[in-house]
């Protein structure tokens, strides 16, 4: 943090310390790809088995993709329908147990991304080309992520210098290139929709920004001009095709809007700087409401136009949580985790943002002119850019575009401090210790930043390692039959597993049933030939994140769902959770003619199991799957 400015503040008004172009633009690159590097040797995780399963079967592999449905409305591929709205694919799913058993009946999670689809779809038929194995084209499609990642960086980078920022544009522009907000994105291949509808939106926002500050405020004011007809239709282009990308791309529209309010003079050059935005969106949403792509009954995700009071909920929760995540300490991903501490993390989430609030108060007055448009930018950008992430759960990697934001108040309060320490002695012990502030930005905005990445590369080998040795010792169900997964309360180990046996060429043959994502043991009581009843013993079944993926909200006591040739019934419900407490799994014919056993994790593979004898119960044990839940 020592660039971020000279011993004392610089006087309001004052043109910010220059630095050279090669120095501004170059400096934040190399960071970005060193701290990124990590991610290099990551191999595939979750979606991106699914991803490369449907990729397999798009190019004629034999066989359904087990991911949901491989075209949109308008019949182009698509490998981000997770869960189809349409009936007779989502009963396909159903089927082969691909979906469980607590399922809201008609929950759709299916999104629109054509052109990511398309992207992703040119690098297989290049790495296929090349005929890389499965490792080296993980390799391969890091460093492809690697190479949109200093883009963007290049394009914030860029972005400092056109406001004229100087220094603490260098600063700002170093922050977002090492921001641990972006490990994700980066070391994810299926989350990179993220980050190329940043590219885009950072694109348009250099296009349509007003140019260099006029150093003579007898000069014509650039930002009293409309943007040029070219830069306008540039701008709405690539605003275009960042929502081609993902529905990410809204935050790209927002952004516009923010640059409007706060860097153009006038409503008339504001309005002509947000028109690009308005036309991209006024194009993309009729072919988004075409495409069938749609999000219901789902805890994970909101639909403001079709759920606008659940969306208001959510957002209210989620706003402070994932305002916050820019600023260090708080991550909204331990809501994934720790639900129940959702309240907590909110509360402390909007204290955060008071105290950034405060600090970024007391450095105004020592802001030159050019600094404080900055400033307003960055923060109303960050807020903006929010809004379309308000209809998921709060997590960093919807932050991309956003971020830099952020980085502009961070940049802006560390140097306030600094220059609070630099201040002649003797100075009261506040002034001190307001200066102190300095230690803990750089701890986390530096420190950890650069950690963070090969930390969560180290998390996702180790835990994918354990996956596939798992796998290699023999999936459950290889010979065929139903398997009755309980205690497996890892998605990796349910799914995801079964798209990266797919991939690898080992399938099992047999359907997986999951009767229960719930932590800690179960009780299994064989009622019959073909019936049982499993009861829960650590928590109730269907409350989970995990499992409010499938479904919002509680279940009924006589919910039933049919899965292949069992028909599963909540015998008993959880009157403070909705959760399931006891359920009855009736087959078609008795287990041991469909194959059927238990199964589970056992720590560092699957633990399978014969059902026990009619008439008698067992207990069934759990441990905690790869992922520690």
């Amino acid at each position: 943090m020592s660039a971020a400015g000279p011993a004392g503040p610089p006087p309001a008004g004052a043109a910010a310390p220059a630095t050279s172009a090669l120095r501004a633009l170059l400096l934040p690159l190399v960071l970005g790809l060193l701290v990124a590097s990590p991610t290099l040797s990551a191999p595939w995780m979750l979606d991106d088995w699914l991803h490369q399963d449907a990729l397999n079967v798009l190019g004629g592999a034999p066989g359904p993709a087990i991911n949901g449905a491989l075209r949109d409305g308008w019949g182009l591929p698509t490998l981000f329908c997770f869960i189809p709205g349409e009936p007779a694919a989502r009963a396909a799913m159903e089927a082969e147990g691909l979906l469980p058993w607590f399922s809201d009946p008609g929950v759709s999670l299916c999104f629109w991304r054509p052109l990511s689809t398309g992207l992703a779809m040119a690098e297989r038929g290049l790495l296929d080309a090349l005929g890389l194995d499965l490792a080296a084209r993980a390799v391969a499609m890091h460093a492809h992520t690697l190479l949109w990642y200093g883009l963007l960086v290049l394009l914030v980078a860029q972005l400092m210098r056109r406001l004229g920022l100087g220094r603490l544009g260098l600063v700002i522009a170093a922050l977002f290139a090492i921001d641990d907000l972006h490990v994700v994105p980066v070391l994810w291949s299926a989350s990179r929709n993220a980050l190329w509808s940043a590219c885009c939106a950072l694109g348009a926002a250099l296009l349509l920004l007003p140019g260099l500050p006029a150093a003579d405020a007898a000069q014509p004011d650039p930002a009293a001009a409309p943007p040029s007809p070219a830069a306008a239709v540039g701008a709405g282009l690539l605003l275009l095709l960042g929502l081609f990308f993902g529905e990410g791309g809204a935050a790209g529209l927002l952004l516009i809007l923010a640059l409007a309010l706060s860097l153009r003079r006038g409503w008339a050059p504001r309005l002509w700087t947000v028109a690009p935005a308005a036309a991209a969106g006024a194009l993309w949403a009729p072919l988004w409401l075409g495409s069938g792509a749609a999000v219901a009954h789902t805890g994970w995700y909101r639909d403001p136009l079709h759920e606008p009071l659940a969306w208001l909920r959510g957002a209210a929760e989620a706003l402070p949580i994932l305002a916050s995540n820019g600023f260090g300490l708080i991550s909204g991903d331990a809501v994934m985790v720790r639900p129940d501490r959702a309240g907590a993390l909110a509360l402390t989430g909007a204290l955060q943002l008071v105290v950034v609030a405060v600090f970024t108060r007391r450095a105004w007055p020592q802001l030159s002119a050019l600094e404080r448009r900055a400033t307003t930018f960055g923060a109303l950008a960050y807020l903006l850019c929010l809004l379309p992430s308000l209809s998921t759960l709060p997590q960093n990697r919807l932050l991309m575009t956003a971020g830099f934001g952020a980085n502009v108040l961070v940049a802006v309060i560390a140097r306030w401090c600094r220059g609070q320490l630099a201040l002649p002695a003797p100075q009261p012990a506040l002034v001190r210790l307001r200066g102190l502030l300095l230690l803990p930005i750089v701890a986390v905005h530096v420190g950890w930043a650069a950690l963070a990445w090969p930390l969560f590369t180290m998390g996702v080998r180790w835990t994918e390692r354990v996956a596939r040795a798992a796998q290699a010792e023999g999936l459950p169900g290889a010979a065929g039959g139903d398997q009755l997964l309980v205690g497996v309360s890892d998605p990796a180990l349910v799914m995801y597993m079964r798209g990266a046996a797919r991939v690898m060429g080992d399938a099992p043959a047999g359907r997986w049933h999951l009767l229960s994502a719930s932590q800690g043991a179960h009780a299994v009581q064989r009622t019959g030939p073909a019936t049982l009843e499993l009861r829960p013993l650590g928590g109730p079944i269907g409350v989970r994140p995990v499992d409010q993926a499938f479904r919002r909200g509680g279940l009924a006591v006589g919910h039933q769902a049919r899965r292949g040739p069992l028909t599963i019934t909540a015998l008993e419900v959880d009157p403070a959770t909705g959760g399931v407490t006891a359920l009855r799994v009736e087959a078609d014919q008795p287990f041991e003619e469909l194959g059927a056993g238990l199964v589970g994790w056992g720590g560092l593979g699957y633990t399978t199991g014969p059902l026990p004898a009619v008439g008698e119960a067992a207990e069934w044990a759990w441990v905690p799957g790869p992922a520690g839940q």
